[in-house]
């Protein structure tokens, strides 16, 4: 008996099943662009590729993370962090699109890194806190709230 292709549009590319019944690898692929070179496609790289979204998503956020904690400097507002992300951070993305802006995501990361909460604490606190929040990325950890920090 011949194997028909099974699809159902009710569910992501990425869990549906080719014709020997096997699941598609790859759905969602997070590409990563850097402010410093923008609109410019060659310096385009590509990060990975996830079966879900949310994968796809988390790892967006992981890589904004990162790059907001090695930008962080003791001391630095969210607007200092946010503008420096706008100069040269970067800059992850989902194809096919999921609704996740990297942009908005660092702009509320800024704040709770280096909001009113960060400039209440002293500076080897903060500089812990930038410290542990690349080490807790690294470690593929969901992202450390203010509430959290603090």
């Amino acid at each position: 008996m011949e194997r028909q292709l099974v699809f159902d549009f009710e569910r992501p590319v990425a869990a549906n099943d080719n014709v020997r019944g096997e699941r598609h690898k790859v759905g969602y692929e997070v590409f990563v662009d850097d402010n410093w070179h923008f609109m410019d496609e060659d310096e385009r790289y590509k990060f990975g590729s996830f079966a879900t979204p949310e994968e796809a998503i988390a790892a967006c956020r992981k890589i904004v993370d990162e790059c907001l904690a090695s930008s962080f400097e003791p001391g630095m507002t969210a607007e200092a962090l946010w503008e420096r992300y706008k100069m040269g951070g970067e800059d992850p993305f989902v194809l096919p699109g999921v609704g996740f802006s990297a942009w908005g995501y660092a702009e509320r990361r800024c704040s709770e890194i280096a909001g009113p909460a960060h400039r209440a604490r002293s500076p080897q606190a903060n500089a812990q806190i930038a410290a542990g929040l690349a080490a807790r990325n690294r470690l593929g950890a969901r992202p450390l709230t203010t509430q959290e920090s603090a």
